[in-house]
């Protein structure tokens, strides 16, 4: 069963954003039984635009019938990394075939999500950062594709990233290029598809060269709940 739990998320700097790398998750009835998540590996980015992060993990159906019989306390330890938000500099999407500083020759990619599709060496930029406010995209959006309200198209950002662990080392004798392609995706999404916007000849982007500046860890505590209430077919709950 995969339980989610949406933690409220505030207080971040312009131009700093986060890094969930990975969590432990204890659970603990008062009847005594206990359970153990061991190191998650996550790999979330959590902007200072968002409000809230969702924290998810699956645990079989009979610890959880186990843990289910009592109130619970969860505890959650979260690693995170700080990164800076610089080096910006704009880029226009032009039509056809482009050089995108930085990464190599790319052009829309003609798939259902207009990707970015670029033909890139395997020795990429450590990380660079793709950032589009909703209200520049020149994309004509249909009605599902639009924000529920009438302002969240002017606060809503689609981004995309490259990262030089995205790809595997060359093999010998294959070529130093291939091909890839860049996905944007916002994160309140109201997309039936998750969240993933198109990008079309004209859309601004906003790259930038973030860079690492600090380790940080969390430790959440949440008492006398039910995990009945966390699963993720029940709906979403809000922890503090």
């Amino acid at each position: 069963m995969q339980l989610r739990f949406r933690m409220s998320l505030s207080g971040l700097p312009e131009n700093t954003f986060l890094e969930l790398d990975g969590m432990t998750v204890t659970l603990t009835n008062a009847a005594g039984v206990h359970w153990d998540s061991g190191w998650m590996g996550q790999g979330q980015l959590l902007f200072a635009e968002d409000k809230s992060a969702d924290l998810s993990f699956e645990l079989k159906r009979e610890i959880l019938d186990r843990l289910k019989s009592a109130p619970v306390s969860a505890r959650f330890f979260l690693a995170l990394t700080v990164y800076n938000d610089v080096g910006q500099h704009q880029f226009v999407v032009p039509d056809g075939d482009f050089v995108l500083p930085d990464v190599g020759r790319c052009s829309i990619g003609r798939g259902l999500w207009s990707s970015l599709h670029c033909r890139m060496p395997l020795r990429r930029p450590s990380f660079l950062l793709l950032s589009s406010p909703l209200a520049t995209n020149t994309c004509i959006f249909g009605k599902r594709e639009l924000p529920a309200n009438a302002g969240g198209m002017a606060r809503e950002i689609a981004r995309g990233w490259i990262r030089s662990g995205d790809t595997a080392p060359a093999e010998m004798g294959i070529s130093p290029i291939e091909d890839s392609d860049v996905y944007f995706s916002r994160r309140k999404a109201s997309l039936d598809s998750g969240g993933n916007v198109r990008i079309c000849p004209g859309t601004p982007l906003t790259l930038s060269h973030p860079e690492a500046v600090r380790r940080a860890r969390s430790e959440l505590q949440l008492d006398n709940i039910s995990l009945d209430d966390y699963r993720w077919n029940a709906g979403v709950a809000f922890g503090d």
